[in-house]
């Protein structure tokens, strides 16, 4: 629909409730294999958000998990979603640019 109306957006994927690292890079795999054949559009993998027993209880409270819990598993998945987003890259990407030559050209790149 969005590629009918030729509007350029660029979609990142999330995968929510992953259980682990591995969980969540096949099902955003598979995901994009699927956008990819059927839908003929590449989408990124921005990342995942772990599968944390925080969430439901600050849905109870009816409080933000990232205020209600702000060194969870979900908040800390949260915030490097964010930074990657800010950042321009996806989770590959930043995969690929590990240690300090990776941190300095992204503290470079934020900076432009």
């Amino acid at each position: 629909m969005v590629r009918s109306m030729e509007h350029d957006v660029k979609f990142r994927l999330v995968v929510n409730r992953a259980t682990d690292a591995l969980e969540g890079k096949q099902t955003a795999n598979k995901i994009s294999l699927v956008a990819q054949r059927f839908l003929q559009i590449e989408i990124p993998t921005l990342g995942y958000v772990s599968d944390d027993s925080s969430v439901p209880k600050a849905v109870k409270k009816q409080v933000p998990f990232t205020v209600l819990y702000p060194h969870s598993a979900a908040t800390r998945a949260i915030q490097e979603l964010v930074d990657r987003f800010l950042a321009g890259m996806h989770v590959q990407e930043t995969e690929e640019r590990g240690g300090v030559k990776g941190f300095l050209s992204r503290m470079i790149r934020l900076m432009k």
